[in-house]
């Protein structure tokens, strides 16, 4: 399934989630880590690139329930804050540094 759709052919949802429901196997896992590089290497070779770009937040509140989000933070909770305009230019001014 995999090789088919590294060669191409789209990956249909009943496919997806059979890779899905399959992850917890650690020889499935390695496959996808492997199907996902060699993906990668297709698409762009071996070459990494660095956005010059820097996130500048005025807030890390969030009412979103992204599973793989670290930065949001739910309303109400100790660490959900807005910046204050010397945090935002304190990042401003560490972006200028770096170029």
């Amino acid at each position: 399934m995999l090789a088919r759709t590294l060669d191409g052919e789209p990956l249909d949802r009943v496919s997806a989630g059979k890779l899905v429901a399959s992850l917890p196997d650690p020889n499935i896992f390695e496959q996808i880590l492997e199907a996902a590089a060699e993906s990668k290497r297709r698409g762009k070779g071996d070459i990494v690139t660095v956005s010059k770009n820097i996130f500048i937040p005025l807030t890390n509140l969030c009412r979103d329930r992204c599973s793989y989000c670290t930065f949001a933070k739910q309303p109400g909770t100790p660490d959900a804050h807005n910046y204050e305009l010397d945090e935002v230019a304190e990042a401003v001014c560490g972006g200028v540094k770096t170029g």
